[in-house]
């Protein structure tokens, strides 16, 4: 589902994010991964550098237009983070945060 919506908003549009998956290297924290992947999110925009996706050698077609950073983190300028999250039951989250000067 994150797909579809960042195809939508994004690479529809012509443009690649950087997509990045902090499951991955965490694991699935059940109640805690939202806050987890904001944090982390917090940390992107602070450091201008987005997480690699652990594991990841060749994204499946569902990611086509999407710039995935697989194998290590990659510096970056970082101006918006945008946190998407689905959990059980339907429950599903969408957080976007700017730096500011």
């Amino acid at each position: 589902m994150e797909m579809a919506v960042i195809r939508r908003l994004f690479a529809d549009k012509g443009m690649q994010p950087a997509v990045a998956a902090t499951k991955s290297l965490t694991g699935h924290m059940c109640g805690a991964a939202g806050v987890i992947e904001t944090i982390g999110s917090v940390c992107a925009l602070l450091d201008d550098a987005v997480p690699h996706i652990a594991g990841m050698t060749t994204p499946d077609s569902a990611g086509k237009g999407c710039d995935f950073v697989a194998g290590k983190p990659r510096e970056l300028t970082v101006q918006r983070v945008l946190s998407l999250n689905s959990g059980f039951g339907g429950t599903n989250s969408a957080l976007l945060l700017q730096k500011v000067a």
